[in-house]
């Protein structure tokens, strides 16, 4: 398996900088004494490490809630089943009422989106973290920078892709002009693109640099 570093950007500061570093960042940079509300840390990783999150939630909240934000953000495409299990057996499977505080600081479980092509992606529990309060239970803290992927016949960059038997093509709009070709789907910043017809909500969780407060302006 091919591993890629991808850099990615801090939602609350607007940091950029690879998923190691964000990880020291955010439980440095990001601590609070006003703090009403006591959450876990998470680092959400695919495969391949191309696409990755940061998120917080609180610790009275479940695996259904954190499950529910993956299917919106990455995986969702025709209501698969997710799963969660342990990272060193994947028998085991955890029930989506459990609340994260039963996970310790250091543990790595794993979450499947099933499906005819189904998608990993690993998660890590980075530490307690506290914050003020939210208006959703689970919040998106740093995000990836969007995977610019090469188009399969040309030097450019994808805008689609097409999929062949499971195996993905990446195509660019002026290849698929030339070559008359129908594109399956969209580029989008999900793992589970060029698997399915992913419907995660990319759009919506887009960096929006109007939106981050520079951490020396805090």
């Amino acid at each position: 398996m091919r591993i890629m570093k991808t850099q990615g950007r801090c939602y609350l500061c607007g940091l950029k900088t690879d998923l190691e570093s964000m990880a020291k960042h955010l439980q440095t940079e990001h601590l609070t004494d006003e703090a009403v509300q006591e959450t876990c840390l998470l680092e959400v990783a695919a495969e391949d490490s191309a696409y990755w999150l940061f998120l917080d939630m609180p610790l009275t909240a479940t695996l259904e809630s954190l499950d529910a934000f993956l299917r919106e953000i990455w995986f969702e495409c025709a209501d698969h089943t997710g799963v969660f299990m342990l990272e060193q057996d994947e028998n085991e499977r955890l029930e989506l009422h459990m609340p994260i505080s039963v996970l310790q600081t250091g543990q790595t479980i794993r979450y499947r989106y099933t499906g005819m092509y189904p998608t990993d992606a690993k998660i890590t529990i980075l530490g307690r973290m506290n914050r003020l309060a939210q208006p959703e239970p689970l919040r998106l803290m740093a995000r990836n920078v969007m995977y610019m992927i090469k188009c399969s016949l040309c030097d450019s960059f994808a805008d689609a892709y097409d999929d062949f038997n499971g195996i993905p093509d990446f195509l660019c709009a002026d290849c698929c002009d030339v070559y008359q070709l129908t594109a399956d789907g969209v580029i989008k910043d999900t793992p589970a693109m060029g698997k399915c017809v992913n419907c995660g909500a990319h759009d919506h969780y887009a960096f929006d640099p109007a939106k981050v407060k520079p951490v020396e302006q805090r």
